[in-house]
């Protein structure tokens, strides 16, 4: 209310008297770690444009304070405690006085700074958050030249710390994954010090809860990196909370990211509906984004089949007329008729239906070469296929099943070093497999022989 958070961020932002280094910079960046657990404060560390006041904020941080009374209170305290306690080892005068001054304006015992209304609009706030990204990643390339001194490093986990509570706030996620921001959370995971690796999984952690942040994070090694401290964590860290934050990172990343999920897990259920801009390359040791998978050259041995209906107009065509299909069906419509439906569509889309010892005979790696060669490019719109393995009739019946009502998962496995994958679909309770190259539109239950069948899943595969 007293502008707090507005004179933080000018400190942060006066660089000729505080250095990178400074304790007083710590001092700082510690008290904002603390303050953006508020929601005013992560709003106005985020410079997120709001049709509200300081003065509408200040009532409602006035009616929490009055709901939580003594409690409120008695964290403010232990915080401004913790941030004094922690400070003074590196510079008693400079950080006693920082945070007396905190103290004194969360206590209402100063006046505002002079410039600063209760009424000011919160989109004309300095942008902290952007600033505390600049901290942390100039803390990062000054750790790759010389060892960090012991306020450095702290500075830079508090501003880490900063950085994961705004990261609490929806409309922050967003601002972070504008800039530089979640490049510097990813170096950061090479850091050599564990507790810096821990925040920035924190950090990570909420930005990739927006599905913008978490296709970045992959794409720029964030996927990779939390992938190996992972199998680290569980090998030989220590630190309790590490193998947690690590597989919670993980996890957020992939059901934030579909086609790397897919790519790590080889499922993807039934409740989660597959968008435009997933691309599927089958198994491979290592993630790779779209971009770098562009620049390839033609290769026979890679093929990434790709969904996107902005550029793919057969695509979009088969969502139309498998809705009609659907919408055609004779009452009382159930969804076995559906699914009978719509795989007997996919399979005709693809080539038709085959025997099941003529599987391995079913050639489209000519017609597939002529398409890789026509676009000089190992990505195929699925589109753009007349003749299709299991592999792409299983994705193209996920994709226009989550389309016209009929969900399934989408599970991959191998067969002759290749990809071979399948749907399972829930009917009457019981989870099937369903044939769409064989007995097309058939459901054979998990577990019985005939979907070991159709899988193909024997060791030799």
């Amino acid at each position: 209310k007293l502008g707090g958070t507005v004179t933080l961020v000018n400190l942060l932002n006066y660089d000729s008297t505080i250095t990178i280094s400074s304790p007083l910079r710590y001092a700082t960046v510690k008290a904002i770690s603390n303050l953006v657990y508020d929601y005013g404060n992560r709003r106005l560390m985020g410079n997120i444009v709001l049709n509200n006041t300081e003065e509408h904020l200040g009532e409602r941080t006035e009616r929490s304070e009055r709901e939580n009374g003594e409690k409120s209170q008695r964290q403010r305290n232990e915080r401004l405690e913790s941030s004094n306690n922690s400070i003074s080892s590196s510079s008693n005068n400079i950080s006693s006085n920082a945070v007396s001054y905190l103290y004194n304006l969360e206590n209402g015992e100063s006046v505002p700074p002079s410039g600063y209304s209760t009424k000011r609009n919160i989109s004309s706030v300095a942008p902290g958050l952007v600033r505390l990204i600049e901290i942390a990643d100039k803390l990062i390339h000054l750790s790759t030249t010389q060892e960090l001194l012991t306020t450095d490093l702290n500075t830079l986990i508090c501003s880490l710390q900063a950085i994961s509570g705004c990261a609490n706030e929806p409309d922050v996620r967003a601002e972070i994954g504008k800039g530089q921001g979640l490049k510097v959370l990813v170096q950061c995971l090479n850091h050599p010090s564990l507790e810096v690796k821990y925040n920035a999984l924190c950090a990570l952690n909420g930005c990739a809860l927006y599905p913008g942040n978490a296709l970045e994070i992959c794409d720029i090694g964030g996927l990779a990196k939390t992938i190996a401290l992972r199998h680290a964590s569980v090998k030989n860290i220590t630190f309790f909370p590490f193998p947690s934050i690590a597989n919670q990172t993980l996890d957020t990343l992939l059901s934030n990211n579909l086609h790397a999920k897919y790519w790590f897990t080889g499922v993807i259920e039934s409740n989660q509906s597959i968008q435009d801009g997933f691309y599927e390359f089958g198994h491979s040791p290592s993630y790779h984004s779209l971009s770098d998978l562009l620049t390839l050259p033609v290769d026979p041995l890679v093929e990434v089949v790709l969904i996107n209906t902005n550029q793919d107009e057969n695509l979009t065509n088969y969502i139309s007329h498998a809705n009609q299909l659907i919408l055609s069906i004779p009452q009382p419509v159930s969804i076995r008729s559906k699914i009978e439906t719509l795989a007997q569509y996919v399979s005709d889309l693809l080539g038709g239906a085959c025997e099941y010892d003529d599987y391995d005979c079913f050639a489209y790696d000519k017609p597939l070469k002529a398409i890789k060669t026509k676009l000089s490019s190992n990505v195929v719109p699925i589109g753009m296929y007349r003749k299709g393995v299991a592999r792409h009739r299983a994705l193209l019946f996920k994709v226009l099943g989550d389309r016209v009502g009929v969900p399934s998962s989408l599970v991959r496995g191998k067969h002759l070093g290749r990809s071979y994958s399948w749907n399972t679909i829930v009917v009457d309770g019981a989870e099937s497999v369903l044939d769409l190259l064989h007995k097309v539109g058939s459901l054979d239950p998990e577990k019985t022989s005939q979907a070991t069948t159709y899988k193909r899943q024997t060791k030799e595969g």
